[in-house]
Parts: C-alpha cells; structure tokens; sequence
C-alpha cells in the first residue's frame, strides 16, 4: 500500500550508533550429503535446512539490513529436480547482493560449485523490480541443492516470511539481531515457535539477538476449500520502539490512523471546489444518502480508470481532468465526495484472507493492503478501487475477514480519528445466487431434446459481467452469452439466445442478471430397445465432487456464501413411464451450533401429468467450518455431484 512508503524513513533520523555487523554467516565448506531413512528417500522435495536471518547495523550512522537466506533441498525425482534446480534472488528496492555461493551435493558426495559468472542479471522495468539468475549445475535426481545468499538494503521495519512452502522440513531456524536501542515485536503462526532472546555475558549489549528453531515439520496437502497459508510456519515483525527516540509505539494502530486520516482528508479548497462541481453535475440532490452513494461510487467507476504503476496523481482536480489515478487516489476522491455531502462513514483497511486471516492483535502494516469504505446506516461496503463492485458488494476475500475501521468524532472542536478492529461480515447466501428454470421436450423420434433455458444471476458473477460489457464487442459478448448456456450441454445447438434483462444503470447494478437460451441436444438421451435412458442429473451442469481418503487437517473455508435455486420440466415422451422416480429425492443439510441450517442439498419431485417437475434447492451460508466435522459438510457437496450421475429410465408402456 503505497500510502505507507515513506513513513519508515522518519525514524531513521534519531538513530546515531555506529557498529558492525552482529552475527554474520557462514557453511560448512566441505560436507557430506545427509543420510536419510527410507520413508525420506521417498519425499519428492525435502527441505532439509530452511534458515532466515535479518541483521539491523549502523553504518556511518544509517541503519542497513543484512538479510541472509539458506536452503539445503533434497531432490529425489525428476519433478522435484525441474522445480528446484533454478535459483530466483529478488533484488526489490536499493540492494546489493553482498554474498552468494551454491553447489549441488550429488549422492555418491561429490560437490559441484556455483561458477558466479553464470548467475544472469534481469530487471522488470515495468514492474520497478530484479533479479539474480542461476541454475544449479551437477544437481540430479538424488542430490541435494544447497545456496545461501545475504543482500544489504534498506531496513524492512515489518515483515512476514514462510519457512515452508509445501515439502516436508527436517530444519528450520530463523535468527534476528538488531541495535538494542530499536525495539521489534514478534508472532509467529502455523506451529512455528516464538523467538527467544539469546542472553548475552556482556552488562549493556550492543544488540539484542533472538532465534527459533523447530524440527520435522510434516509435508502439507492440498485440500479443497482452505487455506493453506494459515497452516505453514512463518514469524512476523515489527519495529515498537526507538528508545533514543522515547518510549513512543512506532506502528501502532492509533498511529496509523492519524495518519491515513491526514493524508485522505486533508484537502485543498481548489480540489474541493473541484469535487463539489463534479458532484453538481450528477444531479444527485433529492436523493437518498444511500442513493447518493451508489450514485457516485458507479460514475466514478465508470469515468476514472485505476493504475498504479502510471505515476497518476491523487490530487482530485486532476484526477477530474486526466480521469486516471491510483487505489489511493480514487480512495480518497470517494472518501472526501461523502464526507462533502455530510454522509457518515469509516474508512476501512483489510486484506486478502486467502493469504492470511487480519490479525488485529498484532500491529503490523502488512495487514493493511486494501480498501474500503463503511457506512454504519446502512450497514454496507464499497470496494473504492475494484471497478466490478457497487456498494452492497465487496470482495469476497474481504469479508469473513477483520479490518482496521477508523471514524472520526469530533472532541473539543477537534477531529480525532477512532480506530477499531471489527469484522467485515460475509455476504449472506441470498446476495449471491445462481438460479436456473430449465424446460426439456422430446423430439418426434425421440433422438434430441429441446431445451429452454432461463439462468438468474445475483452478487459476483453478474458484477464482474456487467462491468466489462461497456468495453467489449458485440462478437465477446455473444461467446459470453453461449459460454453461461452451453454448460448445459457440450453439443448443445443454439436456436435463440439473448441478455433478457442486463441493467448496468447504477440504481439497478445488483438487480439479477438474466438471461435466456433456446438450444437442441442429443447428449441426454441414450435409447436401449424399448427404453429410454435420460441423463436428467446432468441438466444442472457438472458438480464437483469432494472426496478425501486422508484425515481432514484443514479447516473448511469457503470462497463466499452461495445459493442455487433450480427448477427442471421434463414432458415425458407420450406412452413412457419413468421407472426410477425415487432417484430423484436427495436430502442433505448440515446445521450450525442453533440448529439452523448452513449448508443444504434438497431436491424432490412431483408428477403433473405428462410434465416431470424437479425443484433443487442448494445452499452454502457459512464461510468457515471445522475440519473435525468435514464429513457433513462432504455430504452436502457430494449431493450435488450424486444427483449429476443420476439416469432416469423411461420404459414404452404401449
């Protein structure tokens, strides 16, 4: 978030030591491979040593980082070679790589160094980043790749850092040195232990040195709906204090917002003269305050295009004039539009949850990465620099999730920002549905079947939809059109097709997305003699099924909460009869800790007639959910994929 770049640099002034570097480092020049256990040898990646260390020195009074990665990786088949045996260094911001040295460790011992002349140099201009380049020579399956690296740079005053990626780890060790006038905190997360401070023989030490270690760290698995970061070792940290400085908390919640609030409502009378002309043209008088905001928030959206990396300013008139500008700069144009209409909000900073969960107990900047705004009347979000979202929708990955919310009161005369750690709650299932009516007939010869559609969206899909329709042409709106019908079937043949209701005016962006295909199809049917063998289960589109033999470790975590509502008329052909009618009632559900339910598959049948009517109802309306109790929510998923193989037998009775 670049509206924190620049802060760290303030609190380099006061620092005035003068020392060398505390710990430094070093290998073992010359070893032999290690010696594994059969069930080892079978790893395809074992990542038998992960160190990290970070050394804070002063040097002619400026305070670097010596940052120092080493990793010993035992590569025992062709796979786990390809993935390994090249060497990436990030060479982000002012760094130098002041040391380097590889070698692949063969099994038979001997040891193949790194020639430096091979290590390639390349830089992302665009992406304002570098990196060092190198393969491992000699490494084959069975041998060990062994590097480690240290880059000076600026100091980093936050941090996070993994100390597994999914390979087994026989070490891992993490070291920290720094100035004992400069105070960090520590966490750590996914079984890693916490650091300890290493006591020193001398009365006033230089530095404080802290370290953790830990031993046989188990592989991770992928499992469906989790997230697999919150369940590998990392430690992260902060700068507190500068005791040269005082005893007062640097990076602190409170701090941060006085802040964010400066630097977003501070705003000159020409940009605000500016936002007030932009504002009249809307016409936005008479309005609700709701109305005024989705109002807003849409024209903005539709009229300023979001870059980053352009140099675009967040000065409001400019942003007016140039219509480009950054996270931050349409962040704050939205933030100071409602506060010039005297609406009442919060700003709001979060981050992705599929990376890691907000942790509001501990103070650190890198969980402030996206933004949002609140408004308490209403009780709803709006994703300022997410182009897809009106108000009442937010990422997903935003919710289910804590922020950082900061409102301002007025003390005294004075404004003061109030800063809070709440959740951002999900949205329920019935904001993000996906409904269909589907109608199936029978040709003459009982060879095709005509199928009308009618598909109702609601919440994401629709969102994401609707806003790239302005910018696209006619041809990819169509492929958009048939891709959201021909799920149905992939022979399926288009008689009729058509947007039945697309409302991209900002007071109808969340009505439901509809649309309604007329297609024929042959794969559904199946005849055998006098039988047909009428694949009904896949009318609704694949399932996915969720099936585990190992033991659930991961907590259930779905991507948002989701209904799916469906209704499907079949006119059985004159003279059959279904035989299998009972296949069609499915029940599952799942109920929460009150006895209301959370997850559901239902779907029943009735009789009218010639006309088969089946109705299913599903339903995901909780975001997180033990891996102790994975059984019962597999049974609601595997529903849906048991009703997709169901065959309906209709046998001639004439």
């Amino acid at each position: 978030m670049k509206i924190f770049s620049t802060l760290a640099i303030l609190f380099l002034l006061s620092l005035s030591v003068l020392a060398q570097r505390p710990i430094g480092y070093d290998w073992q020049e010359s070893r032999k491979p290690y010696k594994l256990s059969q069930e080892e040898e079978e790893e395809g990646v074992y990542l038998l040593k992960n160190h990290i260390q970070y050394e804070y020195v002063y040097e002619n009074k400026e305070l670097f980082l010596y940052q120092t990665l080493h990793k010993i990786i035992r590569v025992n088949n062709d796979e786990a070679l390809n993935e390994n045996n090249r060497i990436y260094i990030s060479m982000d911001g002012e760094a130098d790589l002041v040391e380097i040295h590889a070698r692949a460790i063969q099994r038979n011992g001997k040891i193949i160094k790194l020639d430096k002349n091979n290590i390639k140099e390349v830089n992302d201009e665009e992406a304002g980043r570098g990196y060092r380049i190198f393969a491992i020579e000699g490494a084959e399956v069975g041998s060990e790749i062994e590097y480690y690296y240290t880059i000076k740079r600026e100091p980093k005053f936050f941090s996070r850092d993994y100390l597994q990626g999914m390979a087994k780890v026989k070490h891992a060790s993490f070291t920290f040195a720094t100035p004992s006038n400069l105070v960090f905190e520590f966490k750590s997360y996914g079984g890693f232990p916490e650091l300890e401070k290493i006591e020193s023989d001398e009365e006033d030490p230089e530095f404080t040195i802290l370290k953790a270690e830990v031993n046989e760290v188990p592989s991770l698995e992928k499992e469906s709906f989790a997230t697999i970061n919150e369940y590998r070792p990392r430690v992260e940290f902060k700068l507190t204090y500068n005791l040269y400085s005082g005893r007062s908390k640097i990076f602190s919640w409170e701090e941060i917002s006085n802040k964010i609030s400066k630097q977003t409502y501070a705003i000159e009378k020409r940009e605000l003269k500016d936002l007030e002309k932009w504002i009249k043209k809307l016409g936005v008088d008479g309005l609700s305050d709701h109305e005024k905001i989705a109002k807003i928030e849409d024209a903005a959206k539709k009229e300023f295009f979001v870059e980053n990396n352009s140099g675009a300013s967040s000065n409001i008139g400019t942003i007016i004039d140039n219509k480009v500008t950054t996270d931050f700069g349409i962040f704050r144009f939205l933030v100071n539009a409602v506060e010039s209409l005297g609406i009442e909000h919060e700003i709001v900073f979060t981050n992705n949850r599929n990376d890691v969960k907000f942790d509001g107990d501990f103070e650190s900047y890198l969980y402030l990465v996206d933004y949002l705004i609140y408004f308490p009347e209403s009780e709803d979000f709006i994703a300022p620099d997410k182009s897809e979202y009106r108000i009442g929708l937010i990422p997903s990955e935003f919710s289910a999730n804590n922020g950082l919310f900061i409102r301002r009161k007025v003390v005294r005369d004075m404004i003061i920002p109030i800063v809070e750690v709440r959740e951002i709650p999900a949205h329920d299932y019935t904001k993000n549905f996906d409904n269909l009516e589907i109608n199936v007939s029978f040709d003459e010869n009982v060879e095709k079947n005509l199928i009308s559609v009618t598909r109702s969206f609601k919440g994401y899909t629709p969102s994401m939809i609707k806003s790239v329709i302005p910018f696209i042409e006619e041809k990819q709106k169509n492929e958009i059109l048939e891709d959201l019908i021909k799920f149905i079937s992939p022979d399926a043949e288009f008689k009729s097709k058509e947007f039945a209701q697309l409302d991209l005016e900002w007071s109808k962006w969340h009505e439901p997305l509809i649309i309604k295909g007329e297609v024929t199809s042959s794969h559904f049917i199946e005849l055998a003699g006098n039988t047909i063998l009428f694949k009904a289960g896949e009318l609704i589109g694949q399932q996915s099924e969720l099936y585990q033999e190992s033991e659930r470790k991961m907590e259930i975590v779905n991507a948002y909460n989701r209904g799916y509502k469906r209704t499907v008329e079949v006119t059985i052909p004159e003279g059959f009869k279904i035989e299998n009618l009972s296949d069609l009632n499915i029940k599952e559900i799942t109920k929460n800790g009150s006895g209301k339910d959370i997850y559901l598959f239902e779907s029943k049948y009735t009789i009218e007639g010639r006309k088969l009517i089946i109705t299913i109802d599903e339903i995901y309306n909780q975001i997180y959910y033990p891996a102790s109790k994975f059984a019962k929510y597999r049974k609601v998923i595997n529903a849906a994929a048991d009703f997709n193989k169901i065959v309906l037998v209709m046998k001639k009775t004439i």
